[in-house]
């Protein structure tokens, strides 16, 4: 595993544990958010594993972002930086 998916899946984690202690307003956008984590960590499994990874979920996690921006700036920023990340890595 290269150190940017390790990274990555680090920061994976942290999120997930952020998202299961924070409150927010729409329960929607969690849901949304907890989907786009699991597969971006099944992607990077499927990557890993040779086999092709398409779509890219860039777009959803960054509308994700977006939306939890005013209550959350620190977890949005977290989660500008993965979308970044994955963009970098093509996924």
């Amino acid at each position: 595993m290269t150190e940017d998916v390790e990274k990555l899946r680090e920061t994976l984690a942290t999120l997930h544990t952020e998202l299961g202690s924070i409150e927010t307003r729409d329960p929607e956008v969690r849901n949304l958010l907890a989907g786009t984590l699991k597969e971006i960590a099944d992607k990077l499994s499927a990557r890993e594993a040779g086999l092709p990874v398409e779509p890219p979920v860039s777009p959803e996690l960054a509308e994700a972002a977006r939306q939890f921006e005013v209550e959350y700036p620190t977890l949005a920023a977290t989660l500008r930086g993965v979308v970044e990340s994955l963009s970098r890595m093509g996924i």
